[in-house]
């Protein structure tokens, strides 16, 4: 696949099955380090495509960042719990502080991140109590990140070390195990669920902010409609732009529940990904301090019910939100073919996702993909498989490309 089928040497055509295995290990390593070299110099979009063309080899290999190292790109091959520091256990145990206590961002007041810092579209005064841009929310939480690593000698964004059923284990030989089949990929799998038809405005209209003079369809379709042409009403006519999805990713501001790790670049990355992908112009707002938790334990069900009742933000059939916790029973969940979706940190029922794959994942069920089984062999490789998505697989299959794609009802 990397390689010629005739190469020259001292002036004469050699067919490569004439290499001794030494020569041919050679002449591999010299095509993947033109591999690596192409893709430095590529885009994301093209990388994925050329790892989409040519298979699990590249894959495996992890030539691209989030690709082959299912735990956020963590660490080194063969490391163990006596390479990390303790405090990467009681980090894992969730016996440290959280990393942004203390900060604008702990959930002590309702803060809305915007790109620009503008207060988003027909917000009120008491809807919020800080507006920051999408720079100045990346400022404050790298700030914090530097603290804490100097502080505990753990990079929340970098964790070294899982809970697996109890133990923990350092994220190589988590990583090990799972390779082996000697971890079960189900347990704390992402789940969905396949939510009648339902008024979803009428379930948590108490709950809308001052503005909330939006047009969820309640027709039972609870599909989300991205097609929209120039109109001057207010509601999903009001905008001369089509193919816009907007995304409110809402982490819970509980002390149990509120993300121990950084979760917006991963959630940005992921979407870009689905933008790109699908021809979707996605737009996004984090907003701190209105979802609690806090009634919940660690059921994932209970906790993105929490989510639906409380939220504020849903009024547009082209609006979704996704929450972030700290923990809960699987990695994340969605409602499939509906407007949310919850991810987490970890799970305490089986193995980590890397954040981006799981924001992926369940957008993806937001527009009616289904899952495509635990190990690789069910299928072929797709982000809504368990095992590829773990091992960092990023892009659909067909069939999954061609049900998210008609299911978002844009123009082409």
């Amino acid at each position: 696949m990397f390689r010629a089928t005739k190469y020259v040497s001292q002036g004469k055509i050699i067919l490569y099955e004439q290499f001794n295995y030494a020569e041919k290990k050679f002449i591999y390593q010299i095509h993947l380090c033109q591999c690596l070299l192409w893709l430095q110099l590529h885009d994301e979009s093209e990388k994925r495509t050329f790892l989409k063309t040519i298979g699990s080899s590249v894959v495996g290999l992890g030539l691209v960042s989030g690709v082959g190292s299912a735990q956020q790109n963590k660490s080194n091959k063969g490391k163990s719990l006596d390479d990390v520091p303790a405090n990467e256990i009681a980090f894992a145990k969730r016996n440290l502080p959280n990393f942004l206590e203390n900060t604008i961002l702990d959930g002590s007041k309702r803060v809305t991140v915007t790109e620009s810092g503008d207060v988003p579209e027909n917000f009120s005064s008491s809807d919020y109590d800080v507006i920051i841009s999408k720079r100045e929310f990346d400022k404050i939480e790298q700030e914090a990140i530097e603290e804490y690593k100097d502080k505990f000698n753990v990079d929340p964004a970098n964790p070294q070390v899982e809970i697996i059923d109890g133990t923990p284990m350092h994220v190589d030989e988590v990583q090990r195990k799972v390779e082996a089949k000697e971890i079960d990929l189900s347990k704390g799998a992402p789940v969905t669920i396949d939510k009648p038809k339902a008024d979803v405005k009428g379930e948590n209209a108490n709950n809308r902010l001052s503005y909330s003079g939006g047009s969820l369809e309640n027709d039972g379709d609870y599909s989300i409609d991205l097609l929209r042409q120039g109109g001057s009403d207010q509601g999903p006519d009001s905008h001369d732009s089509t193919n816009e999805l907007k995304v409110h990713v809402v982490p819970a501001y509980d002390s149990v529940h509120q993300p121990s790790e950084p979760y917006a670049t991963k959630t940005y990355d992921a979407l870009d990904i689905f933008a790109d992908e699908f021809n979707v112009d996605v737009t996004h707002e984090i907003h701190i301090g209105y979802w609690t938790a806090a009634s919940t334990g660690k059921d994932t069900y209970d906790i993105i019910d929490t989510l639906e009742y409380q939220d504020p933000f849903l009024n547009y059939d082209w609006e979704v939100v996704t929450g972030w916790v700290d923990e809960m029973n699987n990695n994340g969940v969605a409602n499939r073919d509906g407007y949310y979706s919850v991810n987490a940190c970890i799970t305490n029922n089986g193995v980590d996702w890397d954040h981006e794959r799981i924001v992926q994942h369940e957008i993806s069920h937001n527009f009616d993909a289904p899952d495509r089984g635990t190990l690789g062999y069910e299928h072929e490789k797709c982000i809504m498989n368990y095992e590829y998505a773990y091992r960092g697989i990023d892009y659909w299959c067909s069939e999954d490309n061609y049900i998210v794609d008609v299911n978002i009802n844009h123009e082409d």
